[in-house]
């Protein structure tokens, strides 16, 4: 082989090696970019995940602040439940205390209006038997009215034939009879009368 073939050989091996050269700086370069392009898509890779953790984070706590509130709205709506019985449950007694209170003042009532129609009653008995009372006693008035009314005409009247016996016995004692017909008349005269012949007898001659 000759010099200039050699020459040639080496020229050519130079310009490969030049270009091999130019192609590996470029294949760096290119790597180079790719490595830093790659490094950004990983740091936005990351920035994503991190920012997906984070929402993760963020879906969690409000997961568990959800569960916290759905047992607190648990909690309050078993309380609001309880409260709620017990407030129907004091309704009932309050409506049953009512009822109950209601139907005894109605037998209260319904006691008070039989006492007051007995009563009424009664009071109409009374009153009838008063003025029964009343016009029997006015009855009785006006019959020992009557009665005292003829006793004090009977005493009037034996009061008179008293006072004519007695004058009349005035004049047979003092007159000039005999003695014996003087008790014979007084006898006659005293015949009838309550008082007793014996009794005036002893008065007349004692």
């Amino acid at each position: 082989m000759s010099t200039t073939d050699n020459k040639e050989k080496e020229k050519l091996q130079d310009e490969e090696i030049l270009e091999l050269q130019h192609e590996i700086k470029k294949a760096k370069q290119e790597f180079k970019q790719a490595k830093h392009e790659n490094e950004g898509m990983i740091n936005e890779i990351n920035s994503v995940i991190n920012s997906s953790k984070e929402v993760q984070l963020h879906l969690l706590k409000k997961e568990k602040q959800k569960e916290e509130i759905v047992k607190q709205s648990e909690h309050i709506k078993e309380s609001l439940i309880d409260e709620i019985n017990s407030l129907l449950q004091s309704t009932k007694e309050l409506k049953k205390n009512l009822h109950d209170k209601k139907q005894k003042k109605e037998e209260k009532i319904h006691e008070i209006e039989q006492e007051k129609e007995i009563l009424t009653l009664e009071i109409s008995h009374l009153l009838l038997g008063a003025e029964e009372i009343k016009k029997e006693l006015t009855k009785i008035n006006k019959k020992k009215e009557h009665q005292i009314e003829i006793l004090q005409n009977q005493i009037n009247e034996t009061d008179q034939d008293i006072k004519k016996t007695i004058l009349g016995i005035k004049e047979v004692l003092e007159g000039n009879l005999p003695t014996e017909k003087k008790l014979n008349i007084l006898r006659t005269k005293l015949s009838g009368k309550n008082i007793k012949f014996e009794d005036m007898k002893k008065v007349v001659f004692k």
